[in-house]
């Protein structure tokens, strides 16, 4: 059995699923969704966070230094709100 048996198997057993039990289908796309929409919004706070603690730090302002942490702090909580506990995201 190579790759292409593999794959076209997969591909059969996906068919039969989405025909079979549709609802379990669509939680898993949103599963997929919620999963890619954290990991942007983390990475967004995360070059948000380093962007303004840079520029705070280089305008000695202390106002978007602030923001800067507020941000990366931000990034860690939303992470950690979203990762299921134990970390591991394969069984979320």
């Amino acid at each position: 059995m190579d790759v292409n048996d593999v794959d076209r198997e997969f591909e059969a057993i996906r068919v039969r699923l989405a025909c079979d039990d549709p609802h379990f289908v669509r939680r898993v796309r949103r599963m997929r969704r919620r999963e890619t929409v954290h990991t942007i919004v983390v990475f967004a706070l995360l070059a948000v966070g380093a962007v303004m603690l840079t520029v705070g730090l280089a305008t000695i302002s202390f106002v978007v230094w602030s923001l800067g942490i507020a941000a990366l702090v931000g990034a860690v909580a939303v992470d950690a709100a979203m990762t299921p506990a134990g970390g591991d995201r394969r069984c979320g």
